[in-house]
């Protein structure tokens, strides 16, 4: 659902699922599933598909732009670019179904949270329901502040050196190979994540929608805080706060994942779907 950028086999890693986006037809219950920072649409196929299997719904994986290709590609890349492509892919599912849920994973939850912001008051809104998954509303380290001035200095994070094994946030070491993302991503497109965790922050209150939170105790990237932030923030007053103990970041394939599933189909089928 967003324009796709030539692939770059050099960054195909051994055993992952190749980074591209998804689209499966269904009912008139369309759900966009919003993947995260660094990562690709894979991470939320487990959802997808038992949405999809379970209850016939429409469901979409966009690739967020930057992603998918190469590290370099994030380079220039602003925050409002991400958004507009969950906007477009908002728009898209919306075009074809009675009623929409955004479901997404850390920076593609902060995404989810920042469409329902910009859809706020729209008497023609079909946005059904958020889903939150592992979104951080603030970022735990002494280098945030200093983010602006620190990307021009230290230009790169992470490094390609390592492996997929290492650099990710699950417990569950062999769900690493169903999600692809980059080993190393530049400074520059961290900051924008920091500069989007602003933006949607100061608005939270004009949410109104049914809301479901997901997180887990144990999460390494996202501040555990962050979720009870959100659900505090919110203007809903449908909304729900569920605590993982068993995962760490990507609860979407993590030993967390059946009770996420579970717990998103539940939200979706009782507000509509």
């Amino acid at each position: 659902m967003t324009k796709r950028v030539a692939f770059d086999p050099e960054v195909v890693y051994r055993g992952h699922p190749a980074p591209e986006p998804f689209y499966m037809a269904g009912n008139g219950t369309g759900v966009l599933l919003v993947h995260g920072y660094s990562g690709s649409p894979p991470e939320m196929l487990p959802v997808a598909r038992y949405l999809h299997e379970r209850g016939g719904y429409t469901v979409a994986g966009p690739l967020l732009p930057g992603h998918g290709t190469r590290p370099e590609d994030m380079q220039r890349i602003r925050w409002q670019q991400w958004a507009n492509a969950v906007d477009y892919g908002y728009t898209r599912l919306a075009a074809e179904c009675e009623r929409v849920f955004l479901v997404g994973l850390s920076m593609g939850g902060l995404l989810s949270l920042y469409q329902a912001e910009r859809l706020s008051g729209k008497v023609d809104s079909k946005l059904a329901g958020i889903v939150a998954l592992s979104t951080p509303i603030y970022i735990d380290s002494w280098l945030a502040p200093i983010a602006p001035f620190a990307k021009h200095i230290v230009r790169w994070q992470g490094s390609e050196q390592r492996t997929m094994e290492q650099k990710s946030s699950v417990r569950d070491k062999a769900a690493v190979k169903e999600i692809w993302s980059y080993l190393r991503t530049p400074s520059h497109a961290a900051h924008q994540v920091l500069v989007l965790i602003k933006n949607v922050r100061r608005n939270l209150g004009v949410i109104k929608a049914p809301i479901l939170i997901m997180h887990s105790h144990h999460d390494t990237t996202a501040p555990p805080p962050s979720a009870q932030i959100i659900y505090d923030s919110v203007g809903s007053a449908d909304k729900q706060l569920i605590w993982l103990d068993n995962s760490n970041h990507v609860i979407t394939v993590d030993h967390d994942r059946a009770r996420v599933l579970q717990a998103t189909y539940d939200f979706v089928s009782q507000h509509g779907g």
